[in-house]
Formats: C-alpha cells, sequence, structure tokens
C-alpha cells in the first residue's frame, strides 16, 4: 500500500521538476502538439480515489488505471470524477492475454468488455499484455504470428468501441526481447494493434528504446516514461537481461 510519507516524496518531486517547467509543458512537450503528459494511478496500488487527487494536485494531465477500477467505479461516476479533477482518463490496463486456442473466444469478450467500460467512462485506451510460460524460454515465431493475430481480433472489437488497443512491450512475454516485438507488430495490423512503449522494459528486455520510438513513432498511441535498476546476476535465470524496470 502507498505510504503516505511515500506519496508526499511524489508530490514534492514532480513539484520540483513542475518549478522549471512552464505549465503548459504538461500538456504538450516541446512545443510538438499531441504528446502529453500523465501518471500512472498503480502507484498507490488500490488507492486510486487518492490517485486521482494527487496526480490531478500536481498538474498531470492524465491517468491511467489497473483493472481494479472497473470494479472501483462505475463508468458514468469515473467520468465525472475526471472531468472534476480536469484529467483525462488515458488507458485501462485490461490484463493479460494468451495465444491457447482453447481460451481465446473468452479473452476476446474479457477486452471487448473492458473496452465499453472505458468507452463508457470517457477513456482513450485499453493495453494489453501477454505472459510467457514457463519462463525463461525460446519463444518461436510461430507464437508471435499468433500473439499478433490474435491482437488484431481483439482490436478490431475495441475499435468497434471507439477504443484503440495497446499491446504493451514487457518483460516474461512473447514481446520482451526487441525481435520478437518486432515479430509480433508485423504480423498484427497497424490499424487494429497500437503499441504502448515502455522504456524500461524495452531496455532491460534488450533493446533501444530511442531506436523503437524512432521506428514504431507512427504506431506507438503511449509511452510508459520508467528508470531501470541493476541486481546481483546470481538472482536471476541464465537467460534474464541484469537490468530489471522500475515499477
Amino acid at each position: 500500500m502507498q505510504s503516505q510519507s511515500s506519496r508526499r516524496s511524489f508530490l514534492a518531486g514532480a513539484a520540483a521538476v513542475a518549478a522549471g517547467i512552464p505549465r503548459a509543458a504538461f500538456a504538450y512537450a516541446g512545443g510538438a502538439p499531441g504528446i502529453r503528459f500523465g501518471y500512472t494511478a498503480m502507484t498507490w496500488s488500490k488507492e486510486e480515489r487518492q490517485a486521482i487527487d494527487d496526480i490531478a494536485a500536481t498538474g498531470f494531465a492524465g491517468i491511467q488505471f489497473r483493472i481494479d477500477a472497473t470494479t472501483e467505479f462505475r463508468p458514468d461516476e469515473l467520468r465525472t470524477i475526471l472531468q472534476e479533477h480536469k484529467l483525462t482518463f488515458v488507458a485501462l490496463s485490461s490484463g493479460e492475454i494468451a495465444i491457447d486456442p482453447t481460451t481465446q473466444a473468452e479473452t476476446i469478450a474479457k477486452h471487448t468488455a473492458n473496452a465499453k467500460y472505458v468507452h463508457d467512462a470517457g477513456g482513450l485506451c485499453i493495453q494489453v499484455l501477454d505472459q510467457l510460460k514457463p519462463y525463461p524460454r525460446t519463444v518461436t515465431s510461430e507464437e508471435c504470428k499468433q500473439l499478433g493475430k490474435l491482437l488484431t481480433e481483439i482490436g478490431k472489437r475495441t475499435a468497434d468501441l471507439g477504443v484503440p488497443l495497446a499491446y504493451h512491450n514487457h518483460l516474461n512475454t512473447i514481446g520482451e526481447h526487441p525481435a520478437n516485438l518486432d515479430a509480433v507488430l508485423d504480423a498484427s495490423d497497424p490499424k487494429y494493434v497500437k503499441l504502448l512503449l515502455d522504456t524500461a522494459h524495452s531496455l532491460a528486455g534488450g533493446g533501444d528504446p530511442a531506436a523503437a520510438i524512432r521506428k514504431y513513432h507512427e504506431r506507438i498511441f503511449l509511452v510508459h516514461l520508467k528508470d531501470v535498476v541493476d541486481i546481483p546476476l546470481e538472482t536471476q535465470g541464465a537467460e534474464h537481461s541484469r537490468r530489471r524496470p522500475c515499477e
């Protein structure tokens, strides 16, 4: 659970950054229209209401929620609260997907329902990720193709609701390593599958976040800006990166 002291640290740090940046910069980075800054409520664990208050008070333009928000708020309630706080509901972390054909119908239905929630709450997109089991292991090209196809099928349904689907590159997923991420995106329809690029997970997975942004800038819907930390190699599996994202 997020402590009061850690919340104060967050607010103090964010305020220090804001002090040297014009307020308009929170809406448009470097004067570039369309680039907006937000913060994730995940930092506050399940205290979404406190997160809304704190993030709005600090001056960010948007907020992202985990799936718990769908049970904490009615869609119309969340829409009203965010309007009152002048926050945009940027994304909902809609959960995991699996390429197992026996569960795909259920998976598609689940994320379509979550997209409906986002639509009704005035949100912009949903993000999804897969989970690689067992892990670590080598990913096959066929798995990348299957994931790309499944993402496209989900994305078609969410697009019907006016809610884009963004795939989140993440450790412990098929798209963890840059070559696999390339293969997944190549196998998916760019009309229906966008990219949520996470800078820390990109680096920890062996990629170059700056190069990935240049390569996929037209497909990126959202960027997670995070740091990474080094941890002792002996605590990891042989195939695992030494760098770990700061969650």
